[in-house]
């Protein structure tokens, strides 16, 4: 669902007061950071997200061992952490074999160091947001 602003600009619906709202903030302060530092990882996040996020949950699949470092290397942030898990349902390939799918959510956290755990509409929010932002720039910085 979304509103509109002034009948051409069409957003999602405002968040929540609170942490929602606190993780939006922190999700734009380190995209902008990176995105200013490690114009690649920016990009290859931006492009995992519009490519490779789930609609429910945002998280995004990892097909490889060299996603799963870049991914592991971009979460070293004090406020926002790429959260890496394993599924427990296999997914079939071309061949018909199974193999377990590596996924990976973006999780903000609190001023303590906690995971928020009401952020999933605020990093949909932003992510969906700056992918639209930054594909019609083509990723300028």
């Amino acid at each position: 669902m979304v509103e509109a602003l002034d009948g051409n600009t069409w957003v999602p619906p405002a968040l929540a007061a609170g942490s929602a709202t606190a993780a939006a903030v922190m999700l734009c302060r380190w995209l902008e950071a990176l995105r200013t530092v490690r114009v690649e990882d920016f990009r290859w996040l931006v492009e995992k997200w519009t490519t490779a996020s789930e609609r429910e949950r945002g998280r995004m699949v990892l097909v490889d061992d060299a996603e799963v470092e870049l991914a592991h290397r971009l979460s070293d942030s004090a406020h926002v952490q790429l959260q890496i898990s394993h599924s427990k349902v296999a997914q079939r390939n071309q061949d018909g074999d199974t193999k377990p799918v590596t996924r990976m959510r973006i999780k903000c956290m609190d001023a303590h160091g906690q995971a928020i755990t009401r952020d999933t509409l605020a990093v949909r929010w932003v992510m969906t947001y700056v992918a639209a932002k930054w594909a019609n720039c083509r990723y300028s910085t």
